[in-house]
């Protein structure tokens, strides 16, 4: 056992081992932190947990540029055993170089932009996200040596301690400044434990200028790609904030907050068939069996989240922020909405991301984000925060139908498995509304997917344990030949 959690021994055995040490750190994480915003969202209300969310997103917009692909190419250039000294130490040097340049720019931003009651809390969460870039530098070290149980031993102690900190001074006092106080908490511990477990790894910073030319080559592109995703992420709550209030901020968050959560679950089926598919790239052999597979298991886990999502909207906000954020239903009915649209337009993508398609992918991602930020200007005003989830709705759904009729990427998607799982899922939203009426409350949710399950079975269709063991044969098939 200790060798199969604790040690790399094969191709296949390390992907088993990181596997499972990612799906229990991301578990962990994301159960914590999670809880974490439930009680926040609560306790400071929709003001001030707007307040929160504005301040990170603004300083996401910034944050964004301190990396601009440099950690991917250090993972690809650290595999070179050769060059491991001389490309770790100009990594750290570069990389804090990139963070300090990136800090002073919104520093003074915020000095003259950011309203002056959210400063202090602008400067603590500034303070946390340095020492975040600075513990994210050392965790790259181990997932480039693929020794991701000291990874997800760095994340799970950072959402823990900031989860119980947080909470307990929540129950404490009201403040927003003590909330900030809590994440930074949590950063620190991590940031020690990061040290700790990096002994032997880093190296002494000795500046090599070899590292400058592939990196300044290459990184155009990735600076439009990493401020176009920030962009996206971040627009929506700044618009609001600026536009309408913070409190809108904070309603606005509630839906989103539950968006994300879904949509970064789903990225675990992205993330294990990522390396498959650039594999079968590289060696030109056809992606169409596999990109079906991933768009069908994609479309089978989130039409069902919309189609009830939307149904159950009032109890699941209710449930999860309580009544202070009832405003914010008609948000995070609209976010169901846009799963579906998200998980395909997502799978392409990385479908783009794979064959290196540069072109195409910043079409994609520019396109997107323009057009976000248009429809936002047109719609905010005249919608308020529900304008903001229809301009995302719009801007992704003109550029997913670009991509399948203009990109030809519509052969991908087998349109008889949609349909099987939009019937299902209307028929679980039915079920689902019945028992909303009848007053089973948020137990209505277990019982609606069982029965989507059940709609699928009756449909003749595979089922989702059928299409994981499929990936995992795949995968199995494609690691065991690298092995050999």
């Amino acid at each position: 056992m200790r060798d199969l959690l604790f040690s790399n021994k094969s191709v296949k055995q390390t992907l088993v081992k990181n596997t499972l040490w990612l799906t229990l750190g991301e578990a962990i994480s994301r159960f914590s932190k999670f809880f974490l915003i439930m009680v926040a969202a609560r306790v400071l209300e929709p003001e001030g947990y707007g307040q929160f969310n504005y301040i990170v997103s603004f300083l996401a917009i910034f944050f964004e540029f301190s990396d601009i692909g440099l950690s991917d190419y250090f993972i690809k250039a650290y595999q070179n055993s050769e060059t491991k000294e001389k490309i770790g130490a100009a990594f750290l040097i570069f990389k804090s170089l990139l963070v300090s340049g990136v800090g002073v720019i919104a520093l003074i931003v915020a000095f003259f932009t950011l309203p002056h009651p959210l400063f202090f809390p602008f400067l603590i969460i500034f303070i946390m996200t340095l020492i975040d870039k600075a513990k994210g530098s050392l965790v790259l070290f181990s997932v480039a040596s693929q020794e991701m149980e000291k990874h997800s031993a760095v994340y799970m102690v950072e959402t823990v301690v900031t989860t119980l900190v947080g909470i307990t001074v929540l129950l404490l006092k009201k403040s927003l400044i003590l909330f900030c106080l809590a994440y930074l908490t949590g950063s620190t511990c991590a940031f020690f434990v990061a040290i700790f477990l990096s002994k032997g790894k880093c190296p002494k910073l000795i500046w090599n200028q070899s590292i400058l030319k592939p990196v300044a080559v290459g990184a155009v592109p990735f600076i439009i790609v990493s401020f176009c995703n920030a962009a996206l992420i971040s627009s929506d709550t700044l618009m609001i904030g600026g536009l309408i209030g913070m409190a809108n901020v904070g309603y606005f968050s509630a839906g989103q907050r539950i968006f994300k959560l879904i949509t970064q679950n789903l990225d675990i089926l992205l993330t294990v068939s990522y390396p498959v598919l650039c594999n079968l790239l590289a060696k030109k052999e056809t992606v169409l069996p596999l990109m079906r597979k991933i768009t069908s298991i994609m479309i089978l886990l989130t039409l069902p989240i919309a189609c009830i999502g939307v149904v159950a909207s009032d109890i699941i906000i209710r449930f999860l922020f309580g009544p202070e954020y009832l405003h914010g239903i008609s948000v995070f009915y609209l976010f169901m909405v846009l799963a579906p649209i998200t998980g395909i337009y997502e799978v392409f993508l990385r479908y783009y991301y794979a064959a290196n398609s540069q072109k195409t992918l910043i079409t994609v991602i520019v396109s997107s984000t323009v057009l976000n930020v248009v429809l936002n200007l047109v719609f905010i005003p005249k919608f308020g925060i529900k304008g903001a989830v229809i301009s995302s709705i719009a801007a992704r759904l003109i550029v997913l139908m670009y991509m399948m009729i203009a990109k030809k990427m519509i052969h991908y998607i087998r349109f008889d498995v949609a349909g099987k799982a939009a019937l299902s899922g209307i028929g679980a939203a039915a079920c689902c509304y019945g028992l909303k009426v009848a007053g089973f409350g948020i137990a209505a949710l277990p019982v609606a997917g069982i029965l989507y399950l059940v709609c699928l079975y009756v449909l003749k269709e595979d089922n989702f344990i059928n299409w994981i063991q499929d990936m995992v044969r795949v995968l199995s098939k494609k690691n065991n030949s690298l092995e050999g």
